[in-house]
């Protein structure tokens, strides 16, 4: 087994001879790549490896036959990561200022405050993770996927939580419960249909074979 250093200057590997062969043979790698040999600290020239020679003197690709693109959906899945991470990390800040105004105004119960002070931080939490997984999908990185996957399935159940607790414990003590009761149930349905619709299709679409191999293959291509 071995290790290479690719064109971008990261370390790819342990692989074996074969991925090697197959890696000369598309233009990927070639005599003067730097490759270390499992288990040592020195990085060779390819070329200099006697069991290798012949691979580096291997034809590579024939001009005009190029790698399989990515699939588009890594790139817009990204940037709408950025784009909403983004988002949540700049306005959930205000929403502290929002409920400290308000908290007097609209009478919210003890158990109600703590409850939406806890959501703006796990809001702010989950911002992060969207934006650093949507940096990492435009890297083409294996890791983000995971990352936003599981970001997804979580910001999935997350709003059904919050509904049933608008549903089954007092919003307020104010001067229109009634009316704040409605508002929160609206607001919470509305929720979880926006959480679900952009998740599940964050879901669905970064789960697919073409996108799981692009991202694997990318990891380890020189």
């Amino acid at each position: 087994m071995y290790k290479i250093i690719g064109a971008d200057q990261q370390e790819y590997g342990p692989i074996s001879a074969d991925q090697i062969r197959q890696w000369v043979a598309e233009g990927r790698a070639n005599g003067q790549t730097k490759v270390c040999a499992e288990g040592t600290q020195d990085w060779k020239p390819l070329s200099a490896f006697p069991e290798l020679a012949s691979i580096a003197s291997s034809p590579a690709i024939a001009p005009g036959v190029a790698p399989a693109k990515p699939p588009g959906t890594i790139k817009v899945f990204g940037i709408l990561n950025i784009v909403f991470g983004g988002l949540a990390l700049l306005c959930s800040p205000f929403s502290f200022a929002a409920i400290a105004m308000s908290s007097k105004q609209m009478g919210y119960s003890s158990f109600m405050m703590n409850w939406i002070i806890f959501s703006v931080i796990i809001t702010i939490i989950g911002g992060a993770i969207l934006l650093a997984s949507g940096v990492g999908l435009l890297k083409m990185k294996e890791w983000a996927r995971k990352l936003a996957v599981y970001y997804a399935v979580f910001a999935c159940i997350m709003p059904i939580i919050s509904a049933l607790v608008t549903f089954t414990h007092p919003v307020a003590a104010g001067p229109n419960p009634e009316f704040q009761k409605m508002a929160q149930s609206i607001g919470a349905v509305v929720g979880i249909v926006i959480a679900w619709t952009y998740n599940g299709l964050l879901i669905y679409f970064l789960t697919k074979p073409a996108v799981k191999e692009a991202l694997a293959e990318k990891t380890q291509r020189v």
